[in-house]
């Protein structure tokens, strides 16, 4: 709890007492000419009220004026979204107009006044510009002046499945669908300077994508061919996403996270990222100053769920204060006699609006019964304690650990030989080699109740893998999860293995974490392809074994076509083209390793060494001798 609280200059009770979030909340002009430089507060809910407040200190002395209402409507659909900015095409009319998202429509009002033949003033109406049926349900609303257009400003729609649908003034809508599964919506935002839209993935990578990948039909380009510009991966759901500009060439983007505040600029480069050690419930943040000044400041206002609103500059705490409830919403807004005035929305309705004070809560600490220390008896209590920790994090039974944690969580890792043409890698257009990728399937049998599961199928460059992070939640007992993925080659260069790990990290319905490791060898044919031996090359190396197979060293390499008794085998990269030859040798126990390449060597050594531990069991290789004949230039 902090020593200073947010003093309440106005506050009022909105019509409806639940059904708000973050999107339920909005300050800015709405074009009114009794505005000038003052905002108005709309306020949506998910039983369909709208509301348009004007704060303004009474006479009376009293926090709230029934003069304050400017509209309150009840809409026959939940507000889930509101935005405010010129989204009409009308040259005659160039105010400000209001964007109401429901679930499955979208409505631009303007709000108008009707001048009054009493004492009670003019009254205010919702005047509907335009609307648009939607035919999936919504979750965001996003706007901004989309591909560089200035003067008026487009919308955009997020769908609860990850398409977006685009909005222009004069009547154009087209839609576009984000890549991958989107199982979790998360909020969008537009950066301006770079004509770009960043949002968040289900898998925990922040995107960024061009306005022009998006925009364009859906007949020419598909959701699986759409690309970020770039991609940051943060490990944690987003709160809340803002964007700023603060200088001539750079705009920054604030993501808040559940654990983390990060910060980064619209090239995806990170300028800090702060860990946060209590909950955030929302966010709001501002530049104070012009972006072409040289002494801008951002500004970031952070809620937690103890009704505490920390302040900071970039990344220092600068003021924290109580605030008078805990907020769903907060924002900043410019009324008559308060400039930049704290907004807070609370989840049963209350509207505050507050500024920062330094009037301290009277607290008195109470005085501590202190007893007169003895050393002999800390050090007793200290030595119990220490002893105590120890046994709580004795490590002797890793074994029995990861046997537990096989018995909550069975994995199967398979990989399916059977290559198929590549539709990812590169092609090799010198060797006329057409690309192939292999399968790799996961399933995972559940024996308990598990929270959270996390696959990742990562494999060393240039391989990679095509969705290589998967969640599971709430896993049921007896329950079943199954993922498949592909492995290629992403780059034409030659791998230093063929091994791909599976890594499997699990939180349980008690909380405790647990991480299970698997690993596969990848098929040969994905790289290699059988070659012509060579008798001499460049680089060579031997390994020395106490005996050797006399049935020749093709056994080891079944899955290629090689002559069964062959005492020499070649591969040959289908990227790089270069040739690797494995000899074994005829008076000797030794075998060797040779190429003109020293790097493509990496891949058939770890590969040979593996397989031959396993087919000569009786061999101790650790006493085997490994060593480099010759390396010359």
């Amino acid at each position: 709890m902090s020593l200073f609280r947010v003093i309440t200059w106005w506050t009022t009770q909105c019509p409806s007492t639940d059904g708000f979030d973050s999107f339920s909340l909005l300050t800015g002009r709405l074009g009114l000419v009794e505005d000038g430089e003052r905002d108005s507060i709309v306020v949506g809910s998910h039983s369909g009220h709208l509301s348009v407040f004007a704060p303004s200190p009474s006479e009376s002395g009293s926090l709230f004026s029934p003069t304050d209402i400017i509209l309150e409507v009840k809409l026959p659909q939940p507000v889930i979204g509101l935005a405010c900015g010129k989204f009409s095409s009308s040259r005659s009319d160039n105010r400000s107009c209001l964007a109401v998202l429901h679930p499955m429509k979208l409505c631009v009002f303007w709000l108008t006044a009707v001048e009054g033949v009493a004492e009670h003033g003019a009254q205010f109406r919702l005047q509907l510009a335009y609307e648009s049926i939607l035919t999936k349900f919504a979750f965001s609303l996003c706007h901004g002046g989309f591909g560089g257009v200035k003067g008026k400003e487009f919308l955009c729609i997020c769908h609860m499945d990850g398409g977006l649908k685009f909005f222009e003034q004069d009547g154009i809508s087209y839609e576009a669908q984000l890549p991958e599964e989107r199982t979790i919506p998360f909020p969008m935002k537009y950066i301006p300077r770079t004509d770009c839209f960043v949002t968040m993935a289900p898998s925990g990578f922040i995107e960024c994508f061009k306005y022009q990948d998006l925009a364009q039909s859906p007949d020419n380009i598909s959701a699986q061919q759409i690309c970020p510009f770039w991609t940051f991966f943060i490990g944690e759901g987003a709160i809340d996403i803002s964007v700023h500009q603060i200088t001539n060439t750079e705009s920054v983007i604030i993501v808040l996270g559940e654990h983390n505040l990060f910060c980064f600029s619209d090239t995806g480069k990170t300028k800090f990222i702060k860990k946060l050690d209590y909950t955030a419930v929302c966010m709001h943040s501002f530049v104070i100053g012009w972006y072409w000044e040289p002494e801008v400041r951002l500004i970031i206002s952070i809620a937690t769920e103890m009704g505490s609103l920390l302040i900071y500059e970039e990344s220092k705490l600068i003021w924290s204060a109580q605030l008078p409830q805990v907020p769903v919403a907060v924002t900043r807004g410019t009324f008559t006699d308060l400039s930049g005035g704290i907004v807070t929305l609370s989840d049963d309705g209350v509207l505050t609006v507050g500024f920062l004070g330094s009037e301290p809560q009277i607290f008195k600490v109470p005085a501590l019964n202190l007893k007169q220390l003895t050393v002999e008896k800390a050090q007793r209590e200290l030595e119990a304690l220490e002893a105590e920790i120890k046994s709580g994090i004795d490590f002797t039974d890793i074994s029995l650990i990861n046997a537990s944690a096989e018995r909550e969580l069975a994995v199967t890792v398979t990989l399916n030989k059977v290559l198929v043409q590549s539709t990812y890698a590169p092609k090799n257009d010198a060797e006329g080699e057409v690309p192939k990728m292999c399968e790799i399937s996961v399933v995972l049998k559940a024996s308990a109740l598990i929270d959270h599961i996390q696959v990742i199928v990562h494999v060393d460059p240039p391989l990679a893998v095509k969705n290589s992070i998967h969640v599971f939640r709430d896993v049921e007992d007896k329950g079943t999860r199954r993922l498949s993925t592909w492995i290629y080659m992403g780059k034409k260069q030659d791998p230093p293995t063929l091994r791909a790990s599976v890594l499997i990290s699990s939180i349980n319905r008690q909380g405790i974490p647990r991480v299970i490791e698997k690993s596969i060898v990848l098929p040969l044919g994905l790289v290699y392809r059988p070659g012509a031996a060579q008798k001499e090359a460049k680089y060579k190396i031997v390994l020395e074994t106490k005996s050797i197979d006399k049935s020749g060293v093709a056994g080891l390499f079944s899955e290629m076509t090689f002559d069964a008794t062959a005492q020499a085998v070649a591969f040959k990269s289908n990227y790089s083209g270069a040739l690797i030859t494995v000899v074994a040798a005829k008076t000797s126990n030794r075998y060797r390793i040779q190429s003109d390449s020293l790097e493509a060597m990496s891949g058939i050594l770890s590969l040979f060494l593996s397989r031959l531990k396993v087919n000569y069991m009786k061999i101790n290789l650790e006493d085997s001798k490994l060593i480099l004949v010759k390396l010359t230039d």
